[in-house]
């Protein structure tokens, strides 16, 4: 079940579906995660854009359950606190969220720093080209100022 999440208030009954619905979000998160890891590593830009693209719209419904279980943390806190199935199920479903949240931010940060070792590598790989560039140009001498640059070979 889906909890609409235009709206600003929510009762203590959408505690469980939101909490269930942000853990659910986050699997499906980290489940892109690895394919995003694995185009980072063979440097596809293509595949990482498409990874990108699907990542979106899950970060954009996790940013609108987060805050709407945000909203509820005083009544969740409520819910735990009596001991029963239901503060069990929501410790659970609260503790595979946060140990998610903590995979994703690794995961990410992890590609971040390999992302970045590329960009420096290829910029490295620039520069020496635009090195090799100008040593080639130094060594070509100066121009024939008589002769010139372009030659019309059909007159």
């Amino acid at each position: 079940m889906t909890i609409p999440l235009n709206t600003t208030t929510h009762s203590t009954d959408d505690i469980d579906i939101l909490v269930r619905q942000q853990a659910q979000i986050l699997r499906d998160l980290a489940a892109l995660a690895l394919r995003q890891h694995d185009a980072v590593d063979r440097a596809d830009d293509d595949a990482l854009d498409e990874v990108l693209g699907r990542r979106q719209p899950l970060v954009d419904r996790l940013r609108l359950v987060s805050a709407a279980v945000s909203e509820l943390s005083a009544q969740i806190h409520e819910v735990i606190s009596h001991p029963g199935p239901r503060a069990e199920r929501l410790a659970a479903d609260l503790a595979d969220a946060s140990r998610l949240w903590s995979e994703l931010a690794a995961h990410d940060s992890r590609d971040l720093d390999r992302l970045r070792a590329q960009r420096d590598r290829l910029r490295g790989e620039l520069n020496d080209l635009d090195r090799a560039g100008r040593a080639g140009r130094a060594y070509a001498g100066p121009r024939d100022l008589s002769q010139p640059i372009f030659q019309d070979r059909h007159a």
